[in-house]
Order: structure tokens, then C-alpha cells, then sequence
């Protein structure tokens, strides 16, 4: 979770963030996810104070693991005002940015 909450606080202290379209979280790599309702939340908390800075921010998380798409489905979506969505390849959500953004992206 450490890794996960790292990425994301280099994310939020970018001078820039407030003019940030998207953010991508790519699972797909992920042997063990470790992540439960404690860790959700203080992620969520932090995803939480970013968007006083950019409310406009599509979100997209690419994973597989059926049990961490319901908790984040069910603990971390419904609280965040981002636009979220969850995608089983890169292409999936980039068609998605894309369509939200505008934004072309390449992997």
C-alpha cells in the first residue's frame, strides 16, 4: 500500500496537478494486492484532498482481480467525485481517456 499512497502523493505534489486530465492506476502487473478497507480508506482520504485542487480528473484503474475491483468499487468510488473507471487492458482505458479527455495516450 506504501507504493500505492508514494505514486499518489508524487501525483498531487506535482506543481502542475491542477491541470491534470487523467490518472491511470495500472494493477494488471500486481502478483499479491494487498489492500483492505483500512488502506482504501486513506487512500480515499488523500484522493479526497487532491480534488480541492482539481475536481475535473478522470481516473482510470486497470485491474483484473475481481476482489479489488468490488473494494474499490464499493469503498473508494462512491466516495470521490473523480471520474472512475476500471478496465481489464492499458487500451480499454485509453479509448476511455480519450473519450473523456481528449487526450491520446500510448503504452
Amino acid at each position: 500500500m506504501s507504493e500505492l499512497l508514494n505514486s499518489l502523493s508524487d501525483v498531487q505534489c506535482n506543481p502542475n496537478y491542477d491541470t491534470f486530465e487523467f490518472s491511470i492506476t495500472d494493477f494488471l502487473e500486481v502478483d499479491n494486492i494487498a489492500l483492505n478497507e483500512a488502506d482504501v480508506t486513506t487512500y480515499v482520504a488523500r484522493a479526497i484532498g487532491g480534488e480541492f485542487t482539481n475536481d475535473k480528473l478522470a481516473v482510470g484503474i486497470v485491474v483484473t482481480d475481481p476482489k479489488m475491483i468490488n473494494l474499490l468499487k464499493t469503498r473508494y468510488q462512491p466516495l470521490v467525485a473523480y471520474q472512475v473507471g476500471y478496465f481489464s487492458t492499458l487500451e480499454a482505458c485509453s479509448e476511455w481517456v480519450l473519450e473523456k479527455t481528449g487526450t491520446k495516450v500510448e503504452f
